[in-house]
Order: structure tokens, then C-alpha cells, then sequence
């Protein structure tokens, strides 16, 4: 494992809108206490050094978050565990999307990276799709794949099953297209779930627990190719 501590205004403003802009299921942890709440980063605003949180589920952090209380908030982007430590609460306010909360600039950021961790987004024209069914369902959904490492992927679902996905669902029949010829087969979990009211979809975060085959060499050689595109566009 690798980290990284990030503290300058430029580098947290730079992680909180990435976190912003991907819309990322962020989980609020009270250091007084075992229950985790979720929430999203919604705003970032380096000239004024502070940020804004959605509300916080379920709906007992408020008592907390309006006392004040000291708090982390974690979270993953592209495959790495980020840590946003020494934040504060400052105040609050609703909307007609409901409660949001304004926050400090944190003191820092940890950047913790697992070996085999990294993802990569996946270029919008690619179209690489999921299949993915959960024990309780009798047909197959079928996602877009938006960023995928060598131990997991995140999709986007327009139409949700019934009975509806939920964090912690085993899937026992997954399938990712990498191409038409190449595709991977296996099991995976899903480790968030979340819903955007913009455009209406629902987000995945689903991780890898079985793949049959040559699948992990597979995904590997994947992950690897899109790094060396990126890499190549950056320097064109």
C-alpha cells in the first residue's frame, strides 16, 4: 500500500471537485460513535476554502452534525481510499433537494492505493457494457461501464430490477464485454449503491469477487491498455 498526504488549498480543492464532479457515494464516520452515515460532496469552493455535503442518511446524523461533532469522511476515487480529516461543520441549510451542510476545507487528505487498485475511466465512445443478475432475480440487467480496475468496475443502471439492488447483494452471474471478442466472466458484490435525480440513474460500485477463466489476466491487460492511452493523449 501507498499514501499520500495532500494538504495545500490547491490539492484539496482538486480531490473535493473530482469527488464533486463524479458523484461518488461518501460515508461520514462521527469519532464519538459507530454509525456511519452517507452523503455526497455537492460543492466546492477553494476561494472561500469550504465545501458542502448532502444530507446526511440515515437522518440521526443531523443531531450530531448541528452539535458539532468531530468526523472523517472516506471515501474511493479511481480505485483509491481517500481520507478527508480535520474538516468542519460551519453551518446549514435546505433546499429543495433537502438538508445540506457547509464544511472547512479539511487539514488534509490521505491518498491510500492498494496494489492492483487503480481505475481508470473508461472514454465515453467505447460503450463497454455489464451484465450483471443478483440471487433474487430472474433476468439480466444490463449497465454501462463507466471506470474499471483489476478488482472491480462502477456502472450506471437506467432501470433498476425489482427487487431493487442494494449495497452488499451478491452477484453470482456477472459479464463484462471488453470487446467483441474478449469478454470476462464471474461473481462480484455490490459495494455501493446509489441514485442521481438528475438523470434519473442508478450507480454500482461492484466488486470482482470470482472470475473465471483467464479473467484477472484479462482485466489486468485492460486496466494497463486504457493507462497507456491516457498517457499517450497527454502527451499528443
Amino acid at each position: 500500500m501507498t499514501y499520500r498526504i495532500l494538504k495545500t488549498p490547491e490539492e484539496l480543492y482538486s480531490v473535493l471537485r473530482t469527488i464533486q464532479d463524479n458523484r461518488y457515494p461518501t460515508t461520514l464516520s462521527f469519532h464519538a460513535h459507530d454509525q456511519d452515515y452517507l452523503t455526497q460532496v455537492i460543492k466546492a469552493d477553494i476561494k472561500n476554502r469550504c465545501f458542502f455535503i448532502d444530507e446526511l442518511r440515515p437522518p440521526s446524523g443531523h443531531k450530531l452534525a448541528a452539535a458539532k461533532e468531530s468526523f472523517d469522511i472516506v471515501t474511493k476515487l479511481n480505485g483509491v481510499e481517500i481520507i478527508i480529516k480535520g474538516s468542519g461543520i460551519v453551518g446549514a441549510g435546505t433546499s429543495e433537494d433537502g438538508t445540506f451542510y457547509k464544511l472547512t476545507f479539511p487539514e488534509e487528505i490521505l491518498y491510500l492505493q492498494r496494489r492492483h487498485a487503480f481505475r481508470m475511466d473508461i472514454p465515453e465512445d467505447s460503450e463497454i457494457f455489464a451484465e450483471l443478475r443478483g440471487e433474487e432475480h430472474q433476468s439480466t440487467s444490463h449497465a454501462q461501464v463507466l471506470d474499471v480496475s483489476a478488482t472491480g468496475c462502477r456502472v450506471k443502471l437506467k432501470q433498476m430490477p425489482e427487487p431493487p439492488f442494494e449495497k452488499g447483494d451478491i452477484i453470482p452471474v456477472f459479464m463484462m464485454r471488453i470487446s467483441r471478442n474478449v469478454q470476462v466472466e464471474g461473481q462480484a458484490e455490490l459495494r455501493f449503491v446509489s441514485h442521481n435525480e438528475e438523470d434519473d440513474c442508478y450507480y454500482l460500485g461492484i466488486e470482482l469477487t470470482e472470475l473465471f477463466g483467464l479473467g484477472h489476466r484479462t482485466m489486468e491487460r485492460f486496466v494497463n491498455e486504457l493507462q497507456r492511452e491516457e498517457r499517450k493523449q497527454r502527451f499528443e
